[in-house]
């Protein structure tokens, strides 16, 4: 397995081993609009282009797509780039250099900064206005640059997703994350997810300036998907379910979910993890999340959300809550500790793996030869963040 940037061997009785079915289809049933040419010429005719990038929270490979169209970024009239951060800390400088890469010195690259003010671009169905970065209403066409993988509670991550949470003010994004507690959010599902519905609704109110160049992760290398938002993201989606999906024939006792890079970074990525896969799990099961978090929590806000709740059993009512950023990962961790244990190997100390819900391991091999018996029935999440056990409808 993958940690801490090495590889790490750990040792299993192969009589409880459960092998995951991989359904990677190397070739897609989805249509695969990759119209280049298309994506050059509206490019190319703008006069004010913005292209939003995703951080370094995304596999997504931003150098290599940028420099794909490189010609057509030159012949709009102004270009500049915006890295959609959302809510996550802003990248480094050498980062940003790393993530846009020799484009980033060709034309002027800013960072979303969800505190400051935007502008409002219109109200979502749920009553909330779309406030974005002023960026925004300045360009006359927007390219999203992004990848398409399974979202634990917004469905999927890319395309409208870097508008709106990723360039969004913090109260937009407020308002659409205090849904992340519906059991309809959940990875791979649009229809009937509060969190997903207005983020598809976003992309519908800017479809006339923007235009998508998309990648998913295939079983032999990235796939790209280009041309409207709509059209490109229906079927990058579509392809992510078919690539993400593993399937374990029996219920687990135990799943080893390993986080892979870059979400191995902090505590707050972590929750894919599980997410993805606890429903791969028997009630009374455990999931074991192997990931070294370097960085530590992530942001300050998480932090102070947990030790305002140290308890993961006497969490107020939702209902009764005024909801602040990550109030919904704390509420969604506690939902999954009544039915499944977690636990969490890491570089972390013990005392702040125990106060976001999650108990800690230190030595993996002797944690494992206490938890596994003869009967145990153990599964492996090689890259958890990436794939999804047991897929819900999208």
């Amino acid at each position: 397995m993958r940690y801490d940037g090495a590889e790490r061997t750990v040792s299993l009785p192969e009589r409880n081993v459960v092998g995951a079915e991989v359904k990677r289809r190397t070739e897609s049933r989805a249509a695969r609009p990759l119209d280049l040419d298309f994506l050059a010429e509206g490019l190319a005719a703008s006069e004010r282009l913005l292209v939003l990038v995703n951080d370094g929270f995304r596999p997504t490979p931003t150098a290599r797509m940028i420099s794909s169209i490189a010609s057509a970024l030159g012949l709009a009239g102004t270009c500049r780039m915006l890295v959609a951060t959302g809510m996550h800390p802003p990248p480094r400088t050498n980062e940003r250099h790393r993530l846009a890469g020799p484009q980033s010195d060709r034309f002027p690259c800013a960072v979303h900064d969800a505190g400051q003010p935007g502008e409002i671009h219109g109200t979502l169905s749920d009553g909330s206005p779309l406030e974005l970065n002023p960026l925004v209403g300045w360009a006359d066409r927007v390219l999203l640059i992004g990848s398409v993988e399974p979202h634990f509670f917004a469905g999927f991550t890319g395309g409208a997703k870097q508008l709106m949470p990723g360039v969004a003010t913090r109260s937009t994004i407020e308002a659409n994350h205090r849904h992340a507690v519906d059991l309809n959010c959940r990875p791979c599902r649009i229809k009937g997810n509060p969190v997903a519905m207005p983020i598809r609704e976003t992309g519908a109110m800017l479809q006339a300036k923007t235009l998508s160049y998309q990648a998913v992760a295939g079983p032999e290398g990235w796939e790209y998907f280009a041309g409207a938002e709509a059209v490109t993201f229906e079927a990058a989606a579509r392809r992510c379910v078919e690539t993400s999906r593993v399937d374990f024939p029996e219920p687990l006792d135990l799943l080893i979910a390993v986080v892979r890079e870059p979400l191995d970074r902090n505590l707050y990525q972590l929750q894919k993890g599980f997410e993805n896969h606890q429903w791969a799990v028997k009630d009374g099961g455990a999931v074991l999340l192997v990931s070294a978090c370097r960085e530590g929590v992530g942001n300050d806000f998480f932090e102070a959300l947990a030790r305002r709740y140290p308890d993961w059993r006497r969490l107020p009512l939702w209902e009764e809550q005024e909801y602040s950023l990550g109030l919904h990962k704390l509420y969604r961790t506690a939902r999954t500790r009544s039915r499944i244990d977690l636990f969490l190997h890491s570089t972390l100390p013990a005392e702040l793996v125990r106060r976001f819900y999650l108990e800690p391991v230190e030595n993996l091999d002797d944690w494992l030869n206490q938890r596994i018996h003869s009967t145990s029935r153990v599964g492996v999440a090689a890259d958890a963040a990436a794939t999804v056990s047991g897929m819900a409808e999208h």
